[in-house]
């Protein structure tokens, strides 16, 4: 016949396995939810990482468009055949606005297209 101290020391047993069995499924458990929430970031960062990249080209491509335009193109061919000696010529006797306005205009067409692209170009890498 099983005496008490065998039901004492069998229900003991059985408390202490459920206890290990317990506490095993439990960092089981904690283990892969950690796994998969380090994989929902890593695939996070890797979405924003592409989202970046896209809003990157997206800002090039909106940026040189206007440079391959004709209208760009004529205005930079015009600033670019200017020719001066001095300051007193540049801007009293060739390309003031009141004497030539179309040159003026190219050049305030180019030089606005240029300190845009810098201001820009001063916070984004576009490599």
């Amino acid at each position: 016949m099983v005496d008490l101290e065998t039901i004492n020391l069998l229900v003991q047993i059985v408390g202490v396995s459920a206890a290990v069995i317990a506490t095993v499924v439990g960092v089981r458990s904690y283990i892969v939810s950690n796994k998969r929430a380090e994989e929902a970031k890593k695939k996070e960062q890797e979405t924003r990482d592409r989202e970046l990249e896209t809003r990157q080209a997206q800002l090039f491509m909106q940026v040189y468009d206007p440079f391959r335009g004709k209208e760009f193109q004529k205005a930079f061919i015009d600033v670019r055949s200017m020719q001066f000696k001095d300051y007193q010529e540049f801007v009293v006797e060739k390309y003031n606005p009141e004497v030539n306005p179309e040159l003026y205009a190219s050049q305030l067409t180019v030089g606005n297209y240029f300190e845009g692209v810098g201001i820009l170009s001063r916070g984004i890498s576009l490599i």
